[in-house]
């Protein structure tokens, strides 16, 4: 299952690799950390609540006789029960994390640059209940390819620009409960590929640092099962640093 997901990512990182072990100056590459404002947006039916469950959390699902939600004894999974949903005591609020990885960069023309990242990606949100609060929290493999306009300012280039992303889940817990991933609404508390658009601010300096400014958001729905009512999916903004190591000339 694993060696899938590796085999195209490999396959995708090889000619950049390549080119920074044959000096190429158009190609750099380097590490990049930074912090995220993480969180999920959810559309759920109260039908759903009691699907999968994870132990130690309370529902919220409708309680006989009254057909409005309400806190009763039972288990609440990933999927993070937030405002909007029938009761104002429950509050939704996404999670400061960090994550790391590497990044190489391709100059298609002085203009144009061709940007890419393999990054380690938490995505977490903390829901509180009266007395009480835990977390969730999933691990991605995440991979942006974004195309980038590049305009000399000062002491470097502004880079503005777009792309595709793809994340594979690695990991996810909720309230300290593993919670497995697939697509059976009766077993399985998430989806593990996501998808989605990121857009991405930058300042490269001359002498190689990258300071970035981004925003993700995932277009694919992530609940097990899901439809147009039942639908999660992850959102993000980050704050990166970067260093570019760039081929040297012929």
């Amino acid at each position: 299952m694993k060696n899938r997901f590796l085999l195209p990512i490999l396959v995708g990182v090889s000619p950049f690799l390549f080119q920074a072990a044959n000096g190429q100056s158009d190609f750099s590459i380097g590490p990049v950390v930074g912090i995220g404002l993480t969180g999920q947006t959810e559309v759920l039916s109260v039908q759903r609540f009691s699907v999968y469950q994870a132990p130690g959390v309370p529902s919220f699902r409708p309680q006989s006789g009254d057909g409005h939600p309400g806190p009763v004894d039972g288990y609440q999974g990933v999927s993070i029960v937030g405002p909007g949903h029938g009761d104002s005591s429950v509050t939704q609020k996404g999670m400061i994390l960090p994550y790391l990885g590497v990044m190489a960069q391709y100059r298609l023309t002085d203009a144009v640059r061709l940007e890419g990242q393999i990054l380690f990606d938490p995505i977490g949100v903390r829901s509180s209940f009266p007395g009480q609060s835990y977390t969730s929290e999933v691990d991605y493999l995440k991979i942006p390819l974004d195309v980038q306009y590049a305009w000399e300012l000062g002491p470097g280039d502004l880079l503005l620009g777009g792309g595709p992303y793809l994340a594979i889940g690695i990991a996810a817990s909720s309230a300290g409960t593993k919670v497995p991933f697939g697509n059976n609404p009766d077993q399985d508390g998430l989806r593990r590929g996501d998808w989605g658009l990121d857009l991405q601010g930058e300042f490269l300096l001359k002498k190689g640092w990258v300071f970035g400014l981004g925003f993700d958001q995932g277009l694919a729905n992530i609940q097990p099962g899901g439809s147009s009512s039942n639908r999660i999916h992850n959102h993000e903004i980050g704050l990166s640093v970067g260093y570019l190591l760039r081929g040297k000339s012929k």
